[in-house]
């Protein structure tokens, strides 16, 4: 078993992966799970809903020491700015602003609070 210090600076290294990944996803003009995305009906929000569901539970897991009700305020709003900020930026990389990638990013952080409310409240 990993020393609890060592868990935390883990999950904040996968953090910080997850969320250049999710980045870079967003800001490249064309990016290979798009392309694949656009193939299926639905899959573009659903992808948007679980990359932004992961992201909220990876930044409540980084923050050990808040409570739990600011821990999953932080995780769901850090979640949104991040998504938002990159909705922003993506005119300027040759895509457009999509309000309903908004919606589903939304969908997705509160999905994975809802779970991770739902998982630190049962009893050991």
């Amino acid at each position: 078993m990993l020393a609890r210090g060592t868990r935390i600076r883990l999950v904040r290294l996968a953090t910080a992966v997850w969320t250049a990944l999710v980045a870079a996803g967003s800001l490249l003009r064309n990016p290979p799970v798009a392309r694949a995305a656009v193939r299926l009906p639905g899959a573009d929000l659903t992808l948007h809903a679980l990359i932004y569901a992961v992201l909220c539970v990876l930044v409540f897991l980084s923050t050990p020491r808040l409570p739990l009700g600011r821990r999953l305020a932080a995780a769901v709003g850090l979640s949104l700015a991040f998504g938002l900020a990159l909705e922003c930026l993506q005119p300027l990389t040759g895509r457009v602003f999509a309000a309903g990638d908004l919606l589903a990013n939304a969908a997705g952080a509160l999905a994975g609070a809802a779970a991770v409310a739902l998982l630190a409240r049962r009893p050991p």
